[in-house]
């Protein structure tokens, strides 16, 4: 849309049937929802795993950190004594989060329900969200949601 507007068109306006546009609307949250789903699980198999290897490196880091320490301690030596002690440093990772847009399709859905003539006019920006499913969030949750199906 922004690249329409650079080179200078105006956003045209259609009139499209409001009972197709429901249709239309509700298809594309139903898939919507199903790649979410998809996506949480994913996520969730992605996590636990990750998260179970995490705590394998850490046992490992914890484990020989102690062994180091202990031998330190045995071995006592005042100059390399100090006063804090590490046995584990901060363990920590980071995933992105499959994200819920269902609202911005039952917005839409709600909004063509209420409508009470039997078309509906449609900014082009309106339609490219609501017909052509481009939401201006789309690339960002088909990232994150490929990321986790294709695991």
């Amino acid at each position: 849309m922004r690249e329409m507007q650079e080179q200078g068109w105006k956003e045209r306006t259609v009139t499209v049937s409001t009972y197709t546009l429901l249709i239309k609307l509700k298809e594309n949250l139903k898939k919507h929802k199903d790649e979410y789903e998809k996506a949480v699980i994913g996520y969730k198999e992605m996590a636990a795993k990750r998260l179970k290897q995490e705590l394998t490196a850490a046992s490992s880091r914890l484990e020989k950190n102690f062994r180091m320490l202990e031998k330190r301690i045995d071995e006592f030596d005042p100059d390399e004594q100090n006063n804090t002690v590490v046995l584990l440093d901060t363990v920590h990772f980071k995933m992105m989060v499959p994200q819920d847009h269902s609202k911005a399709y039952e917005v839409a859905i709600q909004m063509a329900e209420w409508e009470e003539n039997k078309t509906i006019d449609l900014l082009q920006s309106q339609f490219q969200c609501f017909v052509m499913d481009d939401w201006e969030w789309k690339n960002e949750f088909e990232s994150v949601t490929k990321r986790y199906l294709s695991r």
